[in-house]
């Protein structure tokens, strides 16, 4: 009488009695990355660092290890062709079914790469130059309609030779339907922004003033043309205006921000380097009072959150004399 047999995701065939066996080292895997899970978590939180565990972008069934025989006989599975699966079809099999897939927990490759590119960003700044601010923003999307999303932005930001303040408020973004070509580049990103043509936003800024001074409130309109620059490339050209009431004063500043941004792949995971440069023209001044060249990655973490470092340098000519700065910012953007 033939051996019942079983195939494996490694496209191996085992004898069924030892389903049992891979059962069981299957769930000591899982307890075990469990608790390598909890104490990374304790030794970072002990730290004051905020880490989050990175998963696979590509959503891949365990079949090999991950049988759960619902009657328990194993008489009742079905050795007959309906055990053979492809990509994310459900088993058809008589009384088998697999463990739910989620996104994969990361594997120790992937959060070594993860953690060297975080590490990478403020070294590419100029050798004796240094990091001296840190700029946190926090960036909520709701989709209202396909073509329509609302915002809520949170940060701390540097203004024309202002020290670094607070700035928060909402916005509301338009856009046409996506391009095939940029749909492709940005398929891993989670910004749906991304695949379109144009965008067009408006929105409202308050910021506080740190010592009591009067607060300013500021009006943005920004449109936003984004193309293929090569198969594997996108280049963005953002306009966006600031115009700004405080202390019933009237000021303004153009921004125009050039970006070029493209996915790279490391084994299964991916994320998106960028480079970008910007100029402002400031009115108080009457000129173009500042650029800024930003480098900095995309890492998706979970299936609606993604993490943003980058590295800022900005040149300050609106007074001399000029002040330049050196800034690493993270940028964490919530997609609901």
């Amino acid at each position: 009488m033939p051996r019942l047999t079983i195939r494996s995701s490694e496209n191996r065939l085992y004898p069924a009695h030892r389903v049992g066996v891979r059962l069981r080292a299957e769930r000591t895997r899982k307890l075990l990355f469990a608790f390598q899970a909890a104490a990374t978590f304790h030794v970072i939180s002990n730290a004051r660092l905020l880490v989050f565990p990175v998963g696979r972008l590509r959503q891949r069934p365990n079949y090999g290890c991950g049988y759960a025989l619902a009657s328990g006989a194993m008489n009742d599975f079905d050795p007959g062709p309906k055990r053979h699966i492809v990509g994310r079809q459900q088993i058809q099999g008589a009384g088998v079914k697999p463990f739910a897939s989620a996104i994969h927990p990361p594997c120790r490759k992937q959060r070594i790469y993860i953690v060297v590119a975080l590490a990478l960003i403020p070294a590419c700044s100029p050798a004796l130059a240094q990091t001296n601010q840190f700029l946190p923003e926090i960036d909520l999307y709701s989709r209202m309609r396909d073509n329509m999303r609302f915002e809520f932005q949170a940060k701390q930001t540097r203004e024309a030779n202002v020290p670094v303040q607070a700035e928060l408020g909402p916005s509301i973004e338009l856009y046409v339907h996506p391009l095939a070509h940029l749909a492709d580049i940005a398929r891993f990103d989670l910004d749906d922004a991304k695949a379109r043509v144009l965008v067009l936003a408006g929105g409202y800024r308050y910021l506080p003033e740190a010592n009591g001074a009067p607060a300013t409130n500021r009006i943005e309109p920004v449109a936003t043309v984004q193309f293929p620059f090569t198969r594997r490339l996108a280049l963005s050209d953002r306009n966006r205006f600031d115009l700004d009431w405080k202390s019933h004063e009237f000021t303004w500043r153009y921004r125009n921000k050039f970006q070029i941004e493209g996915p790279v792949k490391v084994r299964s995971y991916h994320f998106s380097p960028f480079a970008s440069a910007e100029l402002f023209y400031q009115s108080s001044y009457g000129k173009v009072s500042d650029t800024a060249i930003y480098a900095g990655c995309i890492f998706r973490i979970r299936k609606h959150v993604q993490l943003e470092p980058y590295y800022e340098h900005q040149n300050e000519t609106g007074k001399k004399p000029n002040n330049q700065l050196d800034q690493f910012g993270i940028i964490l953007n919530l997609f609901l």
